[in-house]
């Protein structure tokens, strides 16, 4: 049986009983409320999966260029090597590479100082370097180049270490070095502030210095073209200069002695 309508009371306070047919057009107006709610919600649903196929799956984001700016051959070979192996195996999808990361991954890059990654949509990454100049020839195993912070960039060609005309540094512990790693030896940041001082402020010293050496004690020396030996010993060299220059202009035969000892205060000792 059906079941009874129920009284409802009109605007006069009269009671009257709803129809069938009102009571069945209010469930049917719920009814297609819910169909057109439901219906948005998967239209939308449809069109956030559509766009979001289109900005992450589809080519039109796909880099297509790359450019690197601040960067020498070397670096910017490295760069895009890494780059590249990045892209096989995450995708090349513009909007799906994260910026910040990237950027810090480039930045550890052993020639790389600091690096920065921007999107030129919809196709272009711009890469730009602020790239670590070498500032020194080491012997390690090899020689290596290094910067200003003793960090190793690159092995150095044998044969084209006599014309980068860096200053050449021997003496340094034997380690597992690989390129990136930073030196922390004793004496190694005085011999670089020395070496930039003379390069800048003195080139007749940076013309006579061909090797400086740490010791086993990391004790400072230096060895000048004809094969004197300087002695700085644990004095930072950078504070001994302008003796050794002075020396140097009052005695010009100083070049071809044996050794010069700069360690002893106010006064030069040296051997012929």
């Amino acid at each position: 049986m059906s079941r009874p309508s129920q009284p409802r009371t009109g605007p006069s306070g009269r009671t009257f009983r709803e129809s069938f047919l009102s009571r069945a057009g209010r469930l049917i107006r719920r009814v297609l409320t819910l169909c057109l709610l439901a219906g948005c919600v998967a239209g939308g649903y449809f069109i956030a999966l559509r766009v979001h196929d289109f900005v992450y799956a589809s080519d039109y984001f796909k880099v297509r260029e790359m450019r690197i700016g601040g960067a020498s051959t070397a670096l910017e070979a490295e760069a895009r090597a890494w780059i590249e192996q990045r892209f096989a195996q995450d995708g090349d999808n513009l909007c799906r590479l994260d910026m910040d990361q990237l950027a810090r991954e480039l930045t550890a890059l052993p020639r790389a100082r600091r690096a920065e990654a921007r999107r030129r949509f919809p196709d272009a990454l711009l890469i730009s370097f602020v790239e670590r100049e070498p500032e020194a020839v080491v012997n390690l195993d090899r020689p290596h180049l290094i910067d200003r912070d003793g960090v190793i960039l690159a092995q150095a060609d044998p044969g084209e270490v006599s014309g980068l005309g860096l200053p050449v540094i021997t003496g340094i512990r034997n380690g597992a070095w690989q390129p990136g790693d930073r030196i922390l030896q004793r004496g190694l940041d005085e011999i670089l502030e020395a070496a930039r001082f003379v390069r800048t402020a003195d080139p007749r010293i940076d013309r006579l210095i061909v090797e400086w050496n740490l010791d086993g004690r990391d004790e400072v020396s230096a060895i000048l073209r004809g094969g004197t030996q300087v002695l700085f010993g644990d004095i930072p060299p950078l504070h001994l200069l302008d003796k050794l220059s002075t020396a140097l202009t009052a005695r010009e035969d100083l070049t071809r002695a044996r050794y010069i000892d700069l360690r002893m205060q106010k006064q030069v000792v040296f051997k012929m």
